[in-house]
């Protein structure tokens, strides 16, 4: 391959890296609410990291207000989970909540692709139930570059670190927070608090260094083009 045909491959890469990142910045912004989250994605960086939700679907007797669910953005400076480097979301507000014969249940399915591999997932929730009623999160992870399932796991409330077999750029997951004011008088439970991070296992440069490098490249070869026009 000629130095002619690596400029052109490089120009043409560069391009590439300009118009991923303007396809980027054309995701909502967070913070949102959950009933503009289907359909929709939510990009961070770096490490250049894309959250597209597939599904959000409200269930139950006492269905939780799509509406009424503030969804705020995660990063290592607005989260005190233990994720290096963590990226990620925060449902609050009132998730789900159901008293005493009723059943809320909020679904929330979204693909994460990130530029380096995925290592584990952080899920954080905050919830309680009392008289009866029970609460609980689960998760079902798919490597989304094999279509493999990678497991499953659930959370009453707390946190807990699910940590992938086979590290993956992209990840479906599929979280399911249910609440049961169960049978008893002054049943309750609920969730006003839920938390997911994805943690990766490196860092690499913003879009915007990634080009800048680029160009300093296309230099390169450009100067290396010239001598050997000189020296024909």
């Amino acid at each position: 391959m000629n130095f002619g045909r690596v400029l052109s491959l490089a120009a043409v890469t560069a391009g590439l890296l300009l118009i991923g990142s303007e396809s980027r910045a054309a995701s909502i912004n967070l913070p949102n609410t959950a009933n503009n989250l289907q359909g929709n994605s939510v990009a961070f960086g770096p490490p250049s990291t894309t959250f597209a939700f597939t599904q959000v679907t409200a269930g139950g007797s006492q269905p939780p207000v799509l509406s009424g669910i503030t969804v705020n953005a995660l990063s290592g400076s607005t989260s005190n989970l233990l994720a290096v480097p963590p990226f990620g979301f925060q449902l609050a507000g009132s998730v789900v909540s159901a008293t005493q014969g009723n059943t809320s249940d909020l679904l929330v399915v979204y693909t994460v692709t990130s530029a380096v591999p995925i290592v584990s997932v952080t899920l954080f929730a905050t919830g309680g139930a009392a008289n009866g009623g029970s609460s609980l999160i689960s998760e079902t992870l798919t490597n989304g570059n094999g279509n493999t399932p990678d497991g499953s796991f659930s959370l009453v409330s707390g946190q807990v670190t699910f940590t992938l077999p086979t590290p993956t750029t992209v990840l479906i997951i599929s979280k399911d927070i249910n609440a049961n004011g169960g049978s008893s008088a002054g049943g309750i439970a609920s969730y006003s608090d839920v938390r997911n991070l994805i943690n990766t296992g490196g860092v690499i440069p913003e879009p915007a260094s990634v080009v800048m490098l680029g160009a300093g490249l296309m230099g390169v070869l450009g100067f290396g083009l010239r001598r050997t026009k000189k020296t024909a």
